[in-house]
């Protein structure tokens, strides 16, 4: 009977988290259409102000509307995970330039901090993989936004090294920043966690980039861990099984034939 009620109750519990899934995710995606219209019109009516004033105020909503969409994104994917409806797409693509690309979108905010983003690729990484780019990115741009986030002077880096056997891509991204205690480092990858409640009101923020980051990884079939010292910075570094290919090789320029 006691085996019989706690089954009963798990499938219960499994059935609340599916439908709380169900409804974020259709939530979240009817809450998109209007924003997306909120952030091109904003943008539209920014690039027509001529006033200062004007412009401030429209900058100002254009970065609410900004900052709201990607708390949509981000429940939207968290809600996708959890009912296993987000599906991992592996293609070839050059490690080097995904990541090159990633830390350009972001050196804009990093310099107004005056922060600089670092980039180590070992001489050995393989010219082509296949593996999922746009999940590998987006975990990228959760990490290295959070270590700009919480850096206040110093930088930070970006290190992609191959693993041979089996064949993955270790990734790791370092900042000097303000570090984790030890006692909270298990509490960063839960969802709607930081480590200090001081820290969302001081820097903002949610805490579901790196719970999103985790469960990507994971679905990938790889892992994350962290390492951090409080006021030392910290270390992300995740591994993600991927296969190895060779660059293919510039054609050889034919010469012009004579006319």
């Amino acid at each position: 009977v006691e085996i019989e009620v706690r089954r009963k109750a798990e499938e219960a519990a499994a059935a609340a988290s599916r439908i709380k899934g169900e409804f974020l995710a259709n939530m979240s995606h009817e809450i998109r259409t209007p924003m997306n219209g909120i952030v091109g019109m904003t943008q539209l009516a920014l690039e027509l102000a001529r006033e200062p004033e004007q412009q401030e105020y429209l900058a100002i909503a254009q970065d609410s509307a900004t900052s709201l969409m990607a708390l949509l994104n981000d429940i939207l994917d968290l809600s996708r995970i959890e009912a296993d409806k987000l599906s991992i797409e592996p293609i070839p693509f050059e490690p080097r330039t995904l990541t090159r690309n990633t830390v350009q979108s972001l050196e804009v905010t990093a310099c107004k901090k005056g922060l600089k983003i670092l980039i180590e690729c070992a001489p050995d990484l393989p010219g082509l993989v296949v593996a999922d780019p746009l999940r590998l990115r987006q975990v990228l741009v959760n990490l290295l936004g959070n270590a700009i986030k919480f850096t206040e002077t110093g930088h930070v880096e970006v290190r992609l090294a191959p693993v041979a056997c089996p064949e993955a891509l270790r990734f790791s991204v370092q900042d000097t920043g303000i570090g984790i205690p030890h006692d909270k480092q298990e509490q960063v990858f839960r969802a709607f966690t930081q480590a200090d409640g001081s820290i969302s009101r001081r820097f903002g923020g949610t805490g579901l980039g790196l719970t999103i980051s985790s469960k990507l990884i994971h679905l990938m079939g790889g892992t994350i861990r962290l390492e951090s010292e409080p006021g030392n910075g910290a270390m992300f570094e995740f591994v993600v099984p991927c296969q190895f290919q060779a660059a293919p090789k510039e054609q050889e320029a034919r010469p012009a034939a004579d006319t």
